[in-house]
């Protein structure tokens, strides 16, 4: 900036410059008068942003298809968690039948073990009644405070007394804790 400064400051403008200057302002300025027209504002058109507004609807969209699909999978998993318990009582449930004496084995749906005794022992203070036969155990039930359990061995061929004991004692155990 200096240096034009320096430049500016040795330009001299004489008289004969200066008039030929504003005769020529004064020649624009006159073409300028005699075509001068009048002219109104042109109006701009409204302009739509289509792609504004397809964005936002396709961003709605999303947000509704997610909301639909994660209120379906919640509920299915709500759904699938009282199945799954449904299915836990079923395979935790066992069945004597009167007339001819049968269990149902848990997990293997059509199997049956024979059920030829049912021995009442007592596990913690708590009567609880084992399934049966030839001394090995498939099932077990018990009450504390009015609610009903039961266990079933995952061995199809039945366990040892001692086996089936400490199984009721890890439920029972299970159950206190919770």
């Amino acid at each position: 900036m200096n240096k034009y400064n320096e430049v500016m400051d040795n330009i001299k403008v004489t008289e004969d410059m200066r008039s030929r200057i504003l005769q020529n302002i004064e020649a624009e300025l006159g073409k300028d008068g005699a075509e001068e027209t009048v002219t109104e504002p042109v109006k701009k058109a409204k302009v739509v942003d289509y792609r504004r507004i397809i964005r936002i609807a396709s961003t709605a969209a999303a947000v509704i298809v997610g909301a639909v699909i994660l209120s379906n999978v919640m509920l299915r998993t709500t759904t699938d968690s009282s199945s799954y318990s449904a299915q836990v009582s079923e395979a935790e449930m066992f069945a004597v039948d009167k007339t001819e004496a049968s269990f149902e084995a848990a997990g293997s749906e059509g199997a049956y073990a024979p059920v030829d005794e049912c021995k009442t022992v007592n596990i913690d203070g708590v009567d609880v009644k084992l399934y049966g036969s030839d001394g090995l155990y498939y099932a077990a039930e018990w009450v504390i405070d009015g609610e009903s359990y039961s266990a079933v061995s995952d061995n199809v061929d039945g366990v040892s007394l001692e086996e089936m004991k400490a199984l009721v004692a890890k439920n029972m155990e299970k159950v206190k804790n919770n």
